[in-house]
């Protein structure tokens, strides 16, 4: 043991003191000491002394996302994402102290949009519901101090809220539009700072505005502790219950668009790892754009790690006969969450007359290729739908995904589960 500011430190085989960085598990008692496991061998011990000030750094940053709970002989606790007591490997004290010191943090969302530009609106009306030609630029998020994971904060009538507050709420700040050679030396200036070469890439569903996607956008990235260029694709959605149809054809029209997009992406800038999220319906533009992007270059296949379906507002039959065939070609990751509990998706099976592919309450999709997760027993509204259970679990489960690359066989708080189509996996109960 190594004695240092009232901290005992345990060494590996090597002599080495452990990277406090890498701590996976804590857990502490508060007569005795607490520990945190690395890779379950090392550990670093804490005085009773620490115990206070480390929890107060901790709820400052996660809020009531930190749990406690009482354990047998000592009491634990643990952050988001976790299912054993586990924090982020990318959290560290250090780094919640800088964040209680910014109070607000700060996202960059780089965006390209086919909305109609309106230069003489301000920030959030700047990009409409109309179609327009291809625009680059980057819109500026806050997120509030104590934001709740999974939560998109706004302003509450019922709670007198009447105007956005930067402290409470997750807001679009500013939106500045780039030619499309400066967005991409934008990208590639900011890699430097980030320390990655990674970026993450939404494409938001139905009746989504250009404000409610770029704040949607810079909420998944905090979430997700995503370390690395935020992104987004904003298609001309109308933001309206009534006007699904209109959707139906905006998606279809932009598809070209996104395709493009992509291309560009992985090759116009020094990206080396792409992620990218869809949800809902536009899950219709991202499958086709992404094939078609690969085919016509296959170059740019290594470049995209994960890809995500989330509650794909996609005719299930034609999504496994045609679409995901043509995905599968190319051998890269590729997940559907889909979910029994999804009201938006069951609307859209009234309209189209079919099953979605999203939705897994007559016949869950299951196709060679796919890793299909059942998120019935948990929240999805996270990325945009109905409300229905605890979204901390799919967000747990999408940051292993993403930031650890772990398959679902070894992802915490999945079990898997067969029929006569093959596997598939669901959150436990």
């Amino acid at each position: 043991m190594k004695e240092d500011s009232g901290l005992m430190y345990r060494t590996n085989k090597a002599g080495q003191l452990i990277d406090y960085r890498k701590y996976k598990t804590i857990k502490f008692n508060p007569s005795k000491h607490f520990t945190d496991t690395v890779n379950d061998k090392e550990e670093r011990k804490y005085t009773t002394s620490d115990v206070e000030t480390s929890l107060e750094k901790f709820k400052s940053l996660f809020g009531s996302n930190l749990i406690l709970s009482e354990a047998t002989e000592d009491y634990s606790f643990s952050t988001i994402p976790s299912y054993e007591f586990s924090t982020p490997q990318n959290y560290s004290l250090n780094e919640i102290d800088k964040q209680k010191t910014k109070k607000i943090i700060n996202v960059d969302v780089f965006f390209a949009t086919d909305r109609k530009y309106y230069s003489n609106r301000s920030c959030e009306y700047k990009f409409g519901s109309e179609r327009g030609v291809v625009r680059y630029g980057v819109a500026k998020v806050t997120i509030p101090e104590n934001h709740v994971v999974g939560k998109l904060e706004s302003p509450k009538w019922y709670k007198l809220e009447f105007s956005e507050d930067p402290r409470k709420h997750v807001i679009l700040q500013s939106v500045e539009v780039l030619g499309k050679i400066d967005f991409f030396e934008l990208i590639n200036s900011r890699l430097a700072d980030y320390q990655s070469e990674s970026a993450l890439i939404f494409i938001h569903g139905f009746n989504v505005s250009f404000e409610d996607a770029a704040r949607r956008s810079g909420q998944i990235a905090v979430d997700l502790g995503f370390n690395g260029v935020t992104a987004m694709y904003s298609w001309p959605s109308q933001g309206d219950l009534k006007k699904y149809k209109v959707d139906e054809s905006n998606i279809e029209w932009c598809q070209p668009h996104l395709e493009e997009f992509l291309s560009d992406f992985a090759k116009n800038s020094n990206i080396k790892r792409i992620y990218v999220i869809a949800h809902s319906m536009g899950n219709r533009a991202l499958v086709k754009a992404y094939t078609s992007a690969l085919n016509n270059d296959k170059s740019i296949r290594s470049i995209f790690k994960e890809i995500i379906l989330a509650a794909p507002d996609i005719d299930a039959e034609v999504f496994t006969r045609d679409l995901l065939p043509a995905m599968a070609v190319h051998r890269n990751p590729v997940t559907l969450y889909a979910s029994s509990n999804d009201k938006a998706l069951k609307i859209s099976k009234a309209i189209n007359g079919y099953p979605r592919a999203g939705d897994s309450d007559e016949s869950i999709v299951i196709v060679s290729g796919l890793e299909t997760i059942d998120s019935s027993e948990v929240n999805t509204s996270w990325l945009g739908h109905s409300n229905y259970a605890d979204e901390r679990t799919l967000i747990s489960d999408m940051y292993s995904l993403i930031n650890n690359g772990l398959r679902p066989d070894k992802r915490h708080g999945l079990e898997i589960f067969s029929n006569t189509k093959g596997l598939y996996w669901k959150f436990k109960a």
